[in-house]
């Protein structure tokens, strides 16, 4: 079981942000300063390094490298949900100032967006 106090960094939960790879789009679900998950509407295999995009309301973050850390089908009804699995990854060690400005920024913007509501 996930233990949310056990997180070192909050998690932003955001809407209109996409994961772009070879294997196709996927919506991302939260994000933080080291992490991120997104759900898919197909089941993949993932390999141990993976480059993705992120792409949020203009945005973007370009060839991010990330480390899938689990993945977990949505067990529920298959009418309720069009995404089939969820992954959750770390970024990769070694980023460079632009992924860790892009990412800033991305968690900037979505701050922003939590305060107007």
């Amino acid at each position: 079981m996930k233990n949310q106090e056990s997180r070192r960094y909050q998690r932003h939960k955001l809407e209109d942000t996409f994961v772009i790879n070879q294997e196709g789009i996927c919506q991302v679900h939260d994000l933080s300063p080291t992490g991120i998950s997104f759900r898919c509407t197909n089941e993949r295999k993932y390999p141990e390094n993976l480059t993705v995009d992120v792409i949020n309301s203009g945005l973007r973050i370009w060839d991010l490298p990330i480390k899938p850390i689990w993945v977990e089908k949505n067990n529920a009804d298959s009418f309720s949900s069009l995404f089939v699995s969820r992954l959750g990854a770390k970024f990769d060690e070694n980023l460079t100032i632009e992924h860790l400005s892009a990412i800033a920024s991305i968690l900037n913007y979505s701050e922003k967006d939590l305060q107007n509501l």
